[in-house]
Formats: structure tokens, C-alpha cells, sequence
């Protein structure tokens, strides 16, 4: 008869069961983590890395809960990151500072390789190519972004909100495609589905209904430009594509 009596590249080499290795890392799935020094705890430890190539070469990092394929393959240095999901991060790039970050779904932060900290993204596709920090974005799409520009303090909510921010901020979108066309715009207020959904680079408005402020024709959104307006109920200032200080109701 066969008995197994031990188990390999489990966290630690001839390890009985899956074990921390001398920095607490506790790691598993083919080259998890294997940049990390063993006997080193000025680098790499309190992590935990599961899946296929997760955190392949983070050589100091700490206190990250890494799980999925491919998660954070590239990244050689975080903190107090929670990452859950297929290629999540993947493509965090050497020099990248990852901090502080809840990033959880298929293909979240999935393109961006910049330094960022305190943003939660949730949601499969959300966050994907831009880089944002301090923000929150839930749902499928939303706050994609684009790549290599970074957003700071936006808050997007809904499938595809807020899924086009560039460099904008301080904005906040809640509903299904409200503010989908942010870009340059900062210090918006969108709540309700495909609220200001085409607003491009306005600046300081409050759309508060289903299509409020949503701007029919994407092309004359993109020429024009709305500032420190109000529309209040559904599909109020809809049609508008320029103007600054209105009320609409």
C-alpha cells in the first residue's frame, strides 16, 4: 500500500499540511509567491497568496490576502491589500506602490499599473484600466477608466458608472450608467439611472432622477460644457448640452 506523508509547494517544502513558512506567509498554487526570501523579515511577510502565479514576484510586501489567478502576478511591493478574483491586478508594474486597496472581482484593476491607495472596487470589469485612488467603485464596469490616467475621491456606484473618468474628481454617480461619460469633469453629483449619464467635462452639477441631465446627443456634450447647474426629476435638463447656473425642474 501507498501512503502520503507529506505534501509539496504548500507554503513550506515537505510541510505535513498547508503551513506558514518563516515570514507568515501562508501561500499555494503553482510559483505563488516564490520571489518571496525565505528568512527575510524586513521583506515579504503576514501574506496570504492562493492561486496560480498569485503574487509570483512580490518580494516585500505585508499583511495582503491575495486570492485568483494570476492576482497581483507582477507587483514587487503592498500592504493591507485584500484582492479576490481572476487577474486581478495583473498588471501592477515593478515600481507600483499598492496600499491599502479592497479590490474583489474578475478582472478588477485588471490593466492598471500605477501606485494607488484606498480605493475599493468591486465588481467584474470595474476599475479595469484606470487608476484610482481613494475612490469607490461598485459594479460591473463601472469606474473602468482609462488607461494610464488617474482619478482621486470619485465615488460611482452601478453598472457602467462613472465608466469613462479620466483625470476627474470628486465626483459621485449612483445608478445604472449615471455619469458614464465622466472624463475631465469634477465635483458632480449624479443620482439615478443614466443621470448625467453624457456629461463629459462639466463641472458642479447636481442631477438628482432617472436622465436627469443626461445629454441626448453625445456629440454636442463633448463640444459643449455645463457648470454649476441643478436639475431635479426624471429626464429634467436632458436635452441640454451647455449652459451654466440653471435650475431645472
Amino acid at each position: 500500500s501507498v501512503t502520503a506523508t507529506e505534501y509539496y509547494g504548500t507554503g513550506a517544502i515537505g510541510s505535513k499540511l498547508f503551513r506558514e513558512d518563516a515570514q507568515c506567509n501562508l501561500t499555494a498554487g503553482c510559483c505563488a509567491g516564490i520571489a518571496i526570501t525565505t528568512g527575510d523579515t524586513t521583506l515579504a511577510v503576514h501574506n496570504v497568496l492562493l492561486g496560480r502565479q498569485v503574487g509570483r514576484r512580490m518580494i516585500c510586501g505585508d499583511n495582503n490576502f491575495i486570492s485568483g489567478n494570476n492576482a497581483f502576478k507582477f507587483i514587487h511591493r503592498g500592504k493591507c491589500n485584500i484582492a479576490i478574483g481572476l487577474n486581478v491586478g495583473t498588471s501592477f508594474t515593478q515600481g507600483a506602490t499598492v496600499n491599502s486597496n479592497i479590490f474583489l472581482g474578475r478582472y478588477v484593476a485588471n490593466c492598471q499599473t500605477a501606485s494607488t491607495s484606498s480605493a475599493i472596487i468591486i465588481g467584474n470589469g470595474a476599475g479595469k484600466c484606470g487608476t484610482a485612488n481613494s475612490s469607490v467603485v461598485i459594479g460591473a464596469s463601472a469606474g473602468q477608466g482609462v488607461l494610464g490616467q488617474t482619478h482621486t475621491n470619485n465615488i460611482f456606484l452601478g453598472q457602467s458608472a462613472g465608466m469613462a473618468i479620466s483625470t476627474g474628481g470628486s465626483n459621485i454617480a449612483i445608478g445604472q450608467g449615471a455619469g458614464k461619460c465622466l472624463c475631465k469633469s469634477g465635483s458632480n453629483i449624479f443620482l439615478g439611472i443614466s443621470a448625467g449619464k453624457c456629461e463629459f467635462r462639466g463641472s458642479n452639477n447636481i442631477a438628482l432622477g432617472a436622465g436627469a441631465l443626461c445629454g441626448i446627443d453625445a456629440g454636442e456634450m463633448v463640444a459643449g460644457k455645463r457648470d454649476h447647474n441643478i436639475a431635479l426629476g426624471t429626464n429634467a435638463g436632458a436635452g441640454v448640452s451647455s449652459g451654466d447656473t440653471n435650475v431645472l425642474i
